[in-house]
């Protein structure tokens, strides 16, 4: 390779920073994912079936890689603090007003959508030989709201004027995250049909109650965090009542 050519592809990798630095400068201020709550915001959408709380769409956040490496460098020397996490956000967004290239690198980085909702349960929890839980699921069953939660997720991406980036590892190595298991002892109106009545009473044990998310039988869309704490509270007058007149507690089939 001639000298010469070197130079003019330096020249032209120079110029191409030069540009991106300028464009960078002049752009607006970058919305910053890597700071506040992980899901401080999320847009509801009717389900494919049409039913209200079918899927949701949250903005999700990735760690900027230069304040990570400040971080994680602190960490090593025992001098970080999830408190000065802001202190750097603050030193590192300075810096970039100085040295634009720090900024384009934050600019770079995609936004995670983080996309849940009611989909067929399908899975199946159980124990493996060393007694951890497992879950099966077979994807294919679900391809459909998938597809549709991509579809939503472009719709959103466009309204932002930002440019829709797929999920690799479902696409391409058909693995999901599943972050809010549900059902497992699932309830029902007799043994036949579930483990646990309405209130969590497990049928043919006395004095077991289960009041967790294993007892729901079905996704609900939306984070069950309250309405597990909901159906707890509401099962306990009727555990409490039971203790006190018969003195222990057990399912009526």
């Amino acid at each position: 390779m001639s000298a010469g050519l070197v130079k003019r592809k330096r020249l032209v990798a120079l110029l191409g920073a030069a540009l991106a630095t300028a464009g960078s400068m002049r752009a607006r201020r970058a919305y910053d994912p890597d700071l506040g709550p992980t899901n401080s915001d999320y847009i509801r959408f009717v389900g494919v079936d049409g039913q209200i709380q079918g899927v949701y769409i949250e903005g999700g956040r990735y760690p900027n890689p230069i304040r990570w490496v400040i971080a994680a460098a602190l960490g090593a020397i025992g001098g970080y603090r999830p408190t000065r996490y802001p202190l750097i956000a603050l030193v590192t967004d300075i810096a970039g007003i100085f040295v634009p290239p720090l900024n384009i690198v934050a600019r770079s980085l995609p936004i995670p959508l983080l996309t849940m909702g009611r989909d067929d349960a399908v899975g199946r929890i159980h124990l493996d030989k060393d007694g951890r839980a497992e879950i099966e699921i077979n994807l294919r069953q679900n391809d459909h709201f998938y597809s549709y939660g991509e579809m939503l997720g472009r719709l959103v991406a466009d309204a932002a004027g930002a440019r829709w980036m797929p999920n690799p590892v479902l696409r391409w190595l058909r693995i999901i995250d599943v972050p809010h298991n549900l059902g497992g002892v699932p309830m029902g109106e007799g043994p036949a049909e579930g483990v646990v009545d309405d209130v969590g009473r497990v049928f043919g044990v006395e004095d077991l109650v289960v009041l967790d998310g294993s007892i729901i039988p079905r996704s609900l869309g939306p984070n069950p965090s309250l309405t597990i704490a909901a159906l707890a509270e509401r099962a306990m007058p009727t555990l409490v009542r039971q203790l006190a007149d018969e003195g222990h507690i057990r399912a009526i089939v």
